[in-house]
């Protein structure tokens, strides 16, 4: 994808605060997009098979 079609996907954005309680460093990052159903759905591979 190229970054204008993910920005026109993209609606917002929402970072937390970093978690430091286990010694390592998290953050969690939320993604809200637009238009999701309009997107195909992904191919999955089926028993082990290539898509």
């Amino acid at each position: 994808m190229t970054p204008t079609i993910v920005k026109d996907l993209v609606s917002k954005g929402f970072v937390e605060s970093p978690d430091k309680s286990d010694r390592k460093r998290r953050q969690n990052i939320h993604i809200g997009y637009d238009l999701v159903q309009i997107l195909p759905e992904l191919n999955t591979p089926k028993n082990g098979e290539m898509a």
